[in-house]
């Protein structure tokens, strides 16, 4: 995670697994639009940030585009670092 991104809380549908795996399917912008996630490339424990937290980074594609999502499950929010 950039030590300079500015971290953005967003909405994220997701499905829970029977084996207990997150999928992100959907992210949602607080100003309602939408983009489907086509593929999680990757799923890894990322670096801890503001001291204890240690998100869980997804490695998407979206809508053709690589992307990060992170998921807190201290705070249980999804979100992704902006420049």
């Amino acid at each position: 995670m950039s030590a300079n991104g500015r971290t953005v809380y967003i909405e994220v549908e997701a499905r829970f697994t029977l084996l207990g795996q997150v999928i992100p399917l959907e992210v949602i912008w607080s100003n309602g639009r939408r983009f489907a996630v086509t593929r999680v490339r990757s799923v890894s424990n990322a670096s801890p940030r503001g001291g204890a937290v240690c998100p869980v980074r997804y490695d998407c594609e979206i809508e053709g585009n690589r992307r990060c999502l992170y998921y807190d499950g201290d705070s249980r929010r999804w979100f992704v670092e902006t420049e």
